[in-house]
């Protein structure tokens, strides 16, 4: 996110990127206490939020996540498709956003809300992919794979990720009529677990 972070130091601008963009604008303490607090994601964004404002911090990147859509089987996933969480993950997702999109219209605040499909990259600490690798170097000869193998998610790479990110904060205007801007980021398709495993 080294290109985004310079785009808002040359525009003389804080910016805060969620969930890693407060170290050094917030102190350690206050991010301590909100992200050990016993809240949800939506009382801890809350906390983060407040604690950005208070700082100066004007722009907003937040990392949401497809997941809000729940197990609608619609692609591609289009903004304007109505959230169905199916996890508590999900439920705070949607709430942090609420969270931010209300900071946005009561305080002047712009925001760029990313809901992500699946993002691999070579830092991957959990999900299929991870999880084969661990079992390949566990036994090389055998693949388990769980359950019917059918299941099948949106798969991007974590460089297109931030690509795309970084094109919606350049181009993607905000203002006062309009402080908030939801964008999907994934593909337009989706890959079995199966095909994975092959």
């Amino acid at each position: 996110l080294r290109e985004m972070s310079d785009l808002a130091k040359d525009s003389g601008a804080q910016l805060l990127l969620c969930s890693d963009g407060l170290h050094g604008v917030v102190s350690e303490r206050v991010l301590e206490s909100a992200l050990a607090s016993n809240g949800g994601l939506d009382e801890k964004c809350s906390t983060l939020i407040q604690a950005a404002r208070d700082a100066g911090v004007q722009r907003v990147v937040f990392a949401s996540s497809a997941a809000i859509y729940g197990n609608d089987p619609a692609l591609p996933k289009r903004e304007n498709l109505r959230p169905q969480p199916a996890s508590p993950y999900a439920a705070g997702k949607i709430s942090s956003e609420a969270f931010i999109a209300c900071y946005c219209n009561l305080y002047g605040l712009r925001a760029w809300m990313f809901r992500f499909g699946n993002v691999l990259g070579a830092r991957m600490t959990h999900g299929v992919i991870f999880d084969f690798i661990n079992k390949l170097r566990k036994n090389p000869d055998e693949l388990l794979i769980l359950g019917d193998g059918t299941q099948s998610k949106n798969y991007f790479l974590v460089e297109d990720c931030i690509g795309g990110m970084s094109w919606a904060f350049q181009h993607v205007k905000l203002d006062e009529q309009k402080p908030v801007e939801l964008l999907n980021l994934g593909t337009t398709t989706t890959t079995r677990v199966t095909e994975i495993g092959r």
